[in-house]
Parts: C-alpha cells; structure tokens; sequence
C-alpha cells in the first residue's frame, strides 16, 4: 500500500475513533452508559445510606439511571473523583465544595445532602470527665488543624462557657487515631462518627452529640459540574428525584434500610440498624431542599478555625432549578 494511501487510511480510522469515543461518552449522557456515583465516606459515614438503599431496592434503575457504583474518598480528594468521573455528580462535604470554589472550579450546589448529626465527643468508661466543663485543663483531640471537628469542638466549648485555651486541644490525623489516643489516656475525648459508635456500642461514654449543643449544619450538599448542569438538566432532576425516593424509605423503614447499609459497608448488621434509628430520629438526611441558613451555619464553623475568611456568597454556586416544584418552595434562598 503506497505511504500517502496508508496515511489517510491512518486518519480516517483516528477520525473513527474519536467519533466512537464521543459517542461513548453522549450514551451515558443519555442514560445508556453505566458509571458510578461519588458520595463522601462512602463505607464509612451515614450519608451513603440513601444510595445504599438506591442501589438494592433498584431506585436508580426504575429512574433509568445506569448507575452501578459507588466511590468513595473525603476531603478534596471525593470532590476530584467527582470532577474525574463519568458522571460528575456527588455528595460532598460543605468544606471542601467552599475550598474548591474559592479555587475557581465551576461547580454548582442542586440539592442538599444531611446535616451534622453524626458526630459525637465520647469518652472511656472510667473517665472522670462528665461534662464539657470538666474538660478544663485537660486534652481534647479533633482530627487535622483547621478541619470541621476543630471548629465544632471549639464552638461547643465556647457555647458551654469553656475557654478553649483552657485546655490542650490536638490534632490526631483522623477518627481513628483519635480512638487510639483516647483509649491509650493520650487524651480525655475524642471524636466518633455513626456506624462506628454503634458498632463499638458500650465501648465508650457520650461527653456530647454535636447536634445537642450546636445549631444545625448541613454537613454535605449534592454537587456537580455547571456543565453537566446546563447540557443534562434531565438527568440531573432524575438524580436527585431518585436520592430523595431512597431518602423517604430510610425514614420509613429505618431498620432495613440498616441492614441494607450493613451489606454495602460490610459491617455488623445490629449496630448499622440502630445507628440508622438514631440518624433517622435526629432527622440526619436531607430531602434536597436548600436551607442557607444551615449553609451559612457550617460556614461559621469555619470561620472559626480560620478556613474560611470573611462571608461566603453562597447565590454565587446554589441552584435550586433542578429540585421537584414542592423541595424548590421548600427551600430558603435568600439573605439569612
């Protein structure tokens, strides 16, 4: 074959190529594609518990989402996996969609998620400390500067007349360093989350459930891409349709939809049936109504540890357009 036939017989099959991966790419966009949802501590926090149920109870399929999985992570790094994956939509932490958008990514709240009701101070059993107030020259852990934990450790401190100065508050690296150097008298408290409290019930006592001493936060919001927005409005309002349809089976059948959430998480079916008792009661999840007070809420526990600067102009990223008519007249946009 003569070099300048192969070379246009090269080009053609690249043309061919890049016609098909196009394709590829517009058939998930219309529902013909599966791919994976990304929702922060999936296996480890109490928000993926919707999609759990979503993924059993075949929600997303009745919706003709071809939606197959779920991924993972916390922090920026779920928001990345976001922006990476095939279909850019996922329950993120309020935290890092407000770094990610001071970083100039066009990214656009459509739902809310759930509301700070996981997180609980706990203690050992023989611990003299009681109270907050007992905390008082004693040590405190959280789980890295700045985060989230920090802020609502210092916030309940403040809020029950402890000077946070007045003790030693450390950074562990995370939850389970946290367990550890409560459990070794590293320190007196510490932070855990739901399943894990439930699945080491009896192992600690509760100091205080951050839901019991602060006002209510929104914890994670539903999330994507504006362009994902703007070219797939339909696929977007299906998402969050079918979120909210898992959301009502949580609340009406708690504790199958534990055990449910035991199978995905793979973890003691008792205890992910009475922590998803215990989120159910604190009203944890979210039916995607957007409150910006709770936004603004979370906003100011990060003013306290410094992430943030200033106010957050949250009309700049919120979009209520994609709710169902009854969660968008629900919803309360305006200046708080």
């Amino acid at each position: 074959m003569p070099a300048r036939t192969k070379r246009v017989a090269r080009a053609r099959i690249g043309k061919m190529l890049a016609f098909l991966g196009a394709m590829a790419v517009a058939m998930f966009s219309t529902g013909g594609r599966a791919a994976d949802l990304v929702v922060t501590l999936w296996g480890v926090g109490m928000m993926g518990t919707p999609y759990a149920v979503a993924m059993e109870k075949g929600i997303f399929k009745e919706a003709a989402l071809p939606i197959t999985g779920i991924i993972g992570g916390g922090g920026g790094n779920v928001l990345r996996n976001m922006l990476a994956n095939e279909l850019p939509y996922g329950e993120i932490a309020v935290p890092a969609v407000i770094a990610a958008t001071k970083q100039g990514l066009p990214i656009v709240v459509v739902n809310s998620g759930n509301i700070a009701a996981d997180n609980i101070w706990i203690t050992m059993p023989n611990s003299p400390v009681k109270t907050v107030k007992d905390l008082v020259g004693r040590k405190a852990a959280f789980t890295t500067p700045k985060s989230i934990s920090e802020a609502f450790l210092r916030m309940t401190l403040t809020n029950a007349g402890v000077n946070p100065t007045s003790l030693t508050l450390m950074p562990a690296g995370g939850i389970g360093p946290g367990l550890t150097m409560l459990e070794n008298g590293v320190v007196d408290t510490a932070l855990i989350i739901e399943p894990d409290f439930h699945v080491r019930a009896g192992k600690y006592n509760v100091l205080f459930r951050v839901i019991d001493t602060l006002p209510p936060m929104m914890g994670t919001v539903g999330v994507t891409t504006r362009q994902f927005a703007q070219e797939h409005p339909d696929r977007l309002r299906s998402i969050i349709a079918a979120r909210r349809k898992a959301v009502d089976f949580v609340y009406a059948n708690p504790e199958e939809s534990g055990r449910l959430l035991a199978k995905a998480y793979s973890i003691d079916p008792h205890a992910a049936v009475e922590a998803a008792k215990a989120m159910a009661k604190a009203g944890y999840w979210q039916s995607g109504d957007i409150d910006i007070r709770l936004l603004k809420n979370l906003a100011a526990g990060m003013r306290v540890t410094g992430e943030l600067q200033g106010d957050f102009d949250w009309s700049t990223i919120v979009d209520a357009s994609f709710l169902p008519a009854d969660l968008k007249a629900k919803s309360k946009l305006g200046p708080q």
